[in-house]
C-alpha cells in the first residue's frame, strides 16, 4: 500500500472513531424535540415543516414599492414559528447553540431543493441583527444561517438590508 493511501486509510478511521465519541458524549438528537434521531432533525418534526413563500415588498429610500413590483423578491422560509421550533431557534440566538444554526441551514437547503428553487434564486442575504444585538450574543444568528446556507448551495451571502431600529425579540 502506498504511503498516500495508508495515510488517508488512518485519516478516515479517526473521523469514523471521532464521530463515534461524539455521539456518545452528546447524542444526535433533533434540533426542534430534541428526541434522539441520527440526523438533525426527527422524521416528525420534519414531516411537520412546510416551505413557506412570501412576496415581499422591498424598503427603498423613497418609500416602499408594491408587492407586485418586478424589482420586488420572494421570501422563503422553512417554518411556522411555532413553540417548539421557536424555543429551538431561541437556543441557537440566546444559548449560542451553534450546531441549532447548522441545522436550519441543512433544513432550508433540504426545503430548498424539495421546492425545486435554486433555479430561480441568485444570491442569498439575510437580515442583519442590530448592534446592540451583536454585542449582546456575539455574533448574527441570521449571517451564520444564511452563509452556512450559501456554502451549501455555492452562492454568494451577500448583505443587502441593513438595519435601521431594532424590533421586540
Amino acid at each position: 500500500m502506498i504511503l498516500g493511501e495508508r495515510f488517508v486509510q488512518i485519516k478516515r478511521t479517526a473521523a469514523y472513531i471521532s464521530e463515534m465519541i461524539k455521539d456518545v458524549i452528546w447524542p444526535p438528537s433533533c434540533f426542534i424535540c430534541n428526541k434522539y434521531c441520527k440526523r438533525f432533525i426527527c422524521d416528525k418534526c420534519y414531516n411537520k415543516c412546510k416551505f413557506y413563500v412570501y412576496g415581499s415588498s422591498i424598503s427603498t429610500e423613497y418609500g416602499y414599492c408594491l408587492p407586485v413590483c418586478p424589482s420586488c423578491v420572494k421570501v422563503y422560509s422553512v417554518g411556522y414559528y411555532d413553540d417548539k421550533y421557536r424555543d429551538a431557534v431561541c437556543r441557537f440566538k440566546f444559548d449560542g447553540e451553534l450546531w441549532i444554526g447548522d441545522a436550519i441551514a441543512q433544513l432550508m437547503h433540504d426545503m430548498a431543493i424539495r421546492a425545486d428553487i435554486y433555479n430561480n434564486i441568485q444570491l442569498i442575504t439575510y437580515v442583519p441583527v442590530s448592534d446592540k444585538r451583536l454585542k449582546e450574543r456575539g455574533f448574527d444568528q441570521s449571517r451564520y444561517v444564511a452563509e452556512h446556507l450559501a456554502k451549501k448551495t455555492g452562492l454568494l451571502c451577500i448583505p443587502l438590508l441593513k438595519r435601521v431600529h431594532q424590533g421586540k425579540t
